[in-house]
């Protein structure tokens, strides 16, 4: 049976067990108030830039995968 703190939880971000999570938590968040409090975005902005960021990515790294691996 899978033990819930064998994976990475909640608390061990916050207590900063894992800091590469830590830091690519805080950065992001920074980077986020950055853009929508200092910038003056909304944030329904910047979620449509995620969002079409992931979509665009997907869709090339699909094609690509599929011309090398055809």
């Amino acid at each position: 049976m899978h033990h819930p703190d064998d994976a990475y939880s909640m608390k061990d971000v916050i207590m900063w067990r894992r800091k590469p999570m830590s830091v690519g938590v805080l950065t992001t968040m920074t980077m986020l108030w950055v853009v929508i409090e200092i910038y003056g975005y909304n944030f329904i902005t910047v979620a449509s830039w995620i969002a079409i960021f992931l979509v665009s990515t997907l869709f090339t790294w699909a094609n690509i995968y599929r011309l090398i691996y055809k």
